[in-house]
């Protein structure tokens, strides 16, 4: 009977373990992966449970908040996962006030005390076609839990870009007027050429003005001629001139910014 027992205990506090830390291992070289749980702040709370294939395919799970502005249910249709940092494209539930769709950044930065991930949420007005570059800009800190980031070994790892930077905004619906050329600036970490921006990009199509995002104004650039790119080594960033057109006057329209290195990023402008 004691012989059982020892038998049973050396099972339990021996085996298992390995056997669990054989299986997790396994999962983490096939799959992407983004799972936690905590506080960003007191009564601010997420749930995300979002994996994929290696190269982002067939994402599935969930991203669920709950913040000042009311509950968020997200049903996650793409993972894209670069090292510890990701982004998770989600449809919200049928009727919800915020729109119909989020993307989720996150930075996994190790364990708390010692670590605090970083964690930002986009309302973008619309169902995220693609899963954007990760943009953490302005993120929230994660004050309780642990958000863990798993890049399956042998997924793709583009080469890092800073998502698209001020005067643009993704959280907000920028404001600019038509006609005038809008600079998107950006930073490849390094000056990598100008031939910088993936073939048939930037697009824009027309999208719905209805929406509960915050706005902000986006001052035109000076002498703004045709659109090009630019690279200023100073600040080591690069300016795509948008030329907008004057009929696009009284709409909203989205534009999808992709770089060679295949990251992307879509922004909601209106035009007045």
């Amino acid at each position: 009977m004691a012989r059982n027992s020892l038998r049973a205990t050396f099972v339990a506090v021996f085996l298992l373990p390995l056997l669990m830390l054989t299986s997790l291992s396994a999962h983490a070289q096939t799959e992407d992966s983004v799972v936690g749980t905590g506080e960003t702040d007191p009564g601010r709370t997420f749930d995300i449970d979002a994996v994929s294939g290696p190269n982002g395919e067939n994402a599935t799970g969930h991203a669920n908040f709950h913040l000042a502005i009311g509950d968020l249910q997200g049903t996650v249709i793409c993972l894209a996962v670069n090292g510890n940092e990701a982004t998770i494209g989600a449809t919200l539930q049928p009727g919800s006030p915020f729109g119909p769709g989020m993307i989720v950044h996150v930075r996994d930065n190790g364990v708390l005390p010692s670590g605090v991930d970083q964690l930002r949420v986009e309302l973008p007005g619309f169902i995220p076609p693609a899963c954007p570059a990760v943009n953490l800009i302005s993120p929230s800190a994660v004050t309780s839990g642990d958000i863990k980031v798993t890049d399956a070994v042998g997924g793709p790892t583009p080469p890092p870009w800073s998502g698209l930077l001020p005067p643009i905004k993704a959280e907000v619906t920028n404001v600019a007027k038509a006609g005038t050329a809008v600079p998107i600036k950006f930073s490849l970490f390094g000056n990598e050429g100008l031939n910088v921006i993936a073939e048939g990009y930037p697009q824009t199509q027309r999208v719905s003005c209805n929406t509960s995002l915050p706005e902000s104004n986006v001052e035109p650039t000076v002498n703004p001629g045709s659109s090009s790119i630019s690279y200023n080594s100073q600040t080591d960033t690069y300016t795509y001139v948008w030329k907008t057109q004057k009929a696009w006057a009284g709409t909203c329209r989205a534009l999808t910014l992709k770089v060679t290195d295949g990251n992307q990023q879509t922004v909601l402008f209106r035009f007045k």
